[in-house]
């Protein structure tokens, strides 16, 4: 085989467990009631994004990871001049509707991870383990 076909089809397949990865995150938010502002596939600059309700999903240029954004609440606030290391891939490539959103959310009563029970916590980050 020659040796592009070979990256490309390692490529496509690590950003299918990556899909299904994040997939997981997502649907485990969705059953517990936290909004999920985006749902990403890959980092850095956006080849394609489309908002379906209160989520924007997106393919980004580099398939080497991914991102589900849940709705934040008032007590998951960084500290001044922190950032988390999957926000810093993205920083300065989210929508004006998803920075509005992100804001929002560190204000928000419900729907959020901070003001979810322990067990809808674990959930939305353990519910890929039963995926793959």
């Amino acid at each position: 085989m020659d040796s592009p076909i070979i990256i490309g089809t390692a490529t496509l397949l690590f950003a299918a467990i990556i899909l299904i990865h994040e997939l997981g995150h997502f649907v485990a938010a969705k059953l517990v009631g936290i909004k999920v502002i985006t749902f990403s596939v890959g980092f850095g600059k956006r080849l394609w994004s489309k908002k379906i309700g209160e989520t924007t999903f997106c393919i980004a240029a580099i398939p080497l990871g991914g991102f589900v954004l849940p709705a934040r609440g008032p007590s998951s606030k960084a500290p001044e001049g922190h950032r988390s290391p999957k926000i810093m891939y993205s920083i300065g490539q989210f929508g004006d509707d998803e920075k509005r959103q992100i804001e929002e959310s560190t204000t928000a009563t419900s729907g959020t991870l901070a003001h979810a029970s322990f067990w809808a916590k674990l959930f939305f980050i353990r519910m890929v383990s039963y995926l793959i």
